[in-house]
């Protein structure tokens, strides 16, 4: 069998399950994956239409590639545009309600330092601290969006706990 294909045709039959594993081995949702399995092939049609193509399998493997580190990339920039805001003001408002005036103004200074202290953490300790601790992400779900072990998140995690409660300690 000739390993340089004619066609992206005869490319799609021969190669389709092999891309697939390739970029979910690259990604944790099945779903993205064969959204990005479909726009390399789309992309590929495309830039065969505009000039040939000398090795199609090789330059379908590289759209694919770029395409995981753009996912990822969106993935990064989404992470990084989150607000303190997303938590549940509700709830807060309503344990500060039951409280005396002078417990609520204490609440609201130590709410204060804990954001001032989230927000003056280095930028991928933020990242990280806040998807785990406001939006209950997984250690694992975190390593996997941003393209680190779960070790390093670990890291990242005990560092955020270590410097906010030496600021709160601080406070009191």
């Amino acid at each position: 069998m000739n390993d340089n294909p004619k066609s992206i045709d005869e490319l799609y039959s021969r190669e389709v399950r092999s891309l697939r594993r390739f970029v979910r081995g690259k990604l944790s949702n099945t779903a993205d994956a064969d959204d990005i399995v479909q726009e390399a092939y789309l992309r590929l049609h495309r830039a065969q239409k505009k000039g040939h193509v000398q090795n199609l399998r090789g330059f379908l493997y590289r759209i694919a590639t770029n395409l995981v580190i753009d996912h990822y990339r969106a993935v990064r920039n989404n992470v990084q545009h989150l607000e303190f805001e997303e938590t549940p003001q509700s709830a807060l408002d309503l344990v500060i309600e039951q409280t005396s005036p002078e417990e609520q103004t204490i609440v609201r200074e130590q709410l204060r330092v804990l954001l001032e202290c989230i927000e003056g953490l280095p930028p991928r300790c933020q990242q990280v601290f806040v998807l785990h601790r406001i939006n209950q992400f997984t250690q694992r779900e975190i390593a996997q969006q941003l393209g680190i072990s779960t070790q390093m998140v670990e890291k990242h995690i005990a560092k955020a706990v270590r410097i906010c409660a030496e600021r709160m300690r601080k406070f009191k």
